[in-house]
């Protein structure tokens, strides 16, 4: 029933030899007597980047006293950095702001460096409401903190989150700003003492100031085509005409330094108003010149290409070169760009290059001329126009008829039914002669 006798015993000789075959092939796994291969190459551990040291920056860093201020935010709070030269500004974290009772996934904010690199005034909103308008406006809170302690001390709070808020000045003095009103009507400046951690004075100004910093004449900020001072009773007194657009103001002894630039060009102005009188400092590319804040009292020029350097000793500001840098300076002091309006651009030229959309920058620091690279899609080649099929005439005697239509999609032909009258209204057909008029058959019920 199940085969020969023959088929069986050859069934159980293939077993036996097929059990010994796996023996030894399990020996030789085990013995090692397996033909050798070539070990692959140990995998190759990636370099890892030096720490930087105080050599890197010149002979004197080791005794430098410059530092660096950095901030970034995450669902734990907003962490503030500090960076020394004499480390070879390595980041270090001197504290994390988050206001209690509040359960956010992120933290945003800008932050400005005092004149005497001890203090740092923070302004930090959620990252739920940075697209309200009104949050914006007057709903970050203020902070004041000890790089050298790093103790925290909470300031106010239903102030702005703008790029130029705080502004801080050569003492151990910041402004925050705040809009008040609908429409940039009204601006609200608050003063507040770093050291000890309290607001000295708030005042609110009619019209949109930018830019406000602690200076000798009081609160000097901008507004519209000059430079203004506020006193503690919210009075205004101009400073300076300016002919342009102002940003970055940086307080020197005795008057202000801020850049300026005009529309329709590419460059930036620093400019020095002291006494009633302005004076240029040097010049250079808009991307790439900024003013930062400096020590006792003076501020630090990076990225101009032309600079007067008697004028520069005199206001007490240093000229830096940021060759070494790829994207120049940037924005210091809490004044980043900012987008503003967007301009879209999809024109193609005939050889397959595209014009970029210009990047986003707001007031004086606009975009840079548009460039054309090429493409990184090959030009299609026009196909030739594909010709019509005749179609017969069956199929233009079908559809010139009056009673006959045809469906989109296939030749399906429906026979149209002329529209049936009520028995009411139908009329008797009348001939006229004088008309030549014919009568029509009466419609089929």
């Amino acid at each position: 029933m199940f085969g020969s006798s023959s088929g069986v015993r050859a069934y159980k000789r293939r077993s036996k030899l097929a059990t010994v075959v796996g023996f030894l092939s399990v020996c030789a796994l085990v013995g090692g007597s397996v033909q050798p291969v070539a070990a692959e190459a140990a995998p190759t551990v990636p370099a890892v980047a030096k720490a930087p040291v105080a050599g890197d920056f010149g002979d004197r860093a080791a005794t430098s006293s410059d530092v660096a201020l950095d901030g970034w935010g995450d669902a734990a709070g907003y962490h503030l950095l500090l960076g020394r030269e004499a480390a070879g500004f390595a980041w270090r974290e001197v504290a994390l702001l988050r206001p209690a009772g509040r359960d956010e996934s992120l933290w945003t904010g800008y932050q400005c460096l005092s004149g005497d690199g001890r203090y740092a005034a923070v302004a930090i909103l959620p990252g739920s409401a940075v697209n309200h308008q009104a949050a914006r406006d007057h709903g970050a809170f203020a902070y004041s903190v000890d790089l050298l302690d790093s103790s925290v001390h909470p300031l106010a709070s239903g102030v702005g989150l703008k790029y130029f808020s705080p502004g801080c000045g050569a003492a151990a003095k910041a402004v925050f700003t705040l809009d008040t009103g609908a429409d940039d009507r009204d601006t609200g400046l608050v003063q507040a003492d770093l050291a000890r951690g309290t607001i000295d004075f708030s005042v609110t100004v009619p019209g949109q100031v930018t830019s406000a910093v602690p200076a000798d004449a009081g609160i000097v900020g901008v507004e519209g085509r000059q430079l203004v001072a506020v006193g503690k009773d919210g009075r205004t007194g101009p400073v300076a005409q300016v002919a342009g657009d102002a940003y970055e103001l940086r307080p020197v002894p005795g008057g202000v330094a801020y850049l300026v630039t005009r529309a329709g060009t590419h460059t930036a102005t620093a400019m020095l108003a002291k006494g009633g009188v302005t004076s240029s400092l040097g010049t250079g590319a808009l991307e790439r010149t900024h003013l930062f804040q400096g020590r006792a009292g003076g501020a630090v020029l990076a990225g101009a290409t032309a600079t007067d350097s008697k004028a520069l000793s005199a206001a007490h500001v240093k000229a830096v070169s940021d060759q070494g840098l790829v994207r120049g300076g940037g924005g210091g002091g809490g004044q980043p760009r900012r987008p503003s309006t967007v301009t879209r651009s999809r024109a193609r030229t005939r050889t397959g290059a595209r014009t970029l959309r210009p990047c986003w920058r707001r007031g004086p620091e606009r975009c840079s001329p548009r460039r054309a690279l090429p493409s990184r899609r090959a030009p299609r080649a026009r196909r030739p126009p594909t010709p019509r099929r005749r179609r017969p005439a069956w199929w233009r005697h079908r559809s010139a008829s009056p009673n006959r239509t045809a469906t989109p999609r296939r030749a399906r032909w429906q026979r149209r039914r002329p529209p049936r009258l009520p028995r009411h209204r139908r009329a008797p057909c009348r001939a006229s002669a004088r008309t030549g008029r014919s009568c029509s058959p009466t419609p089929p019920r």
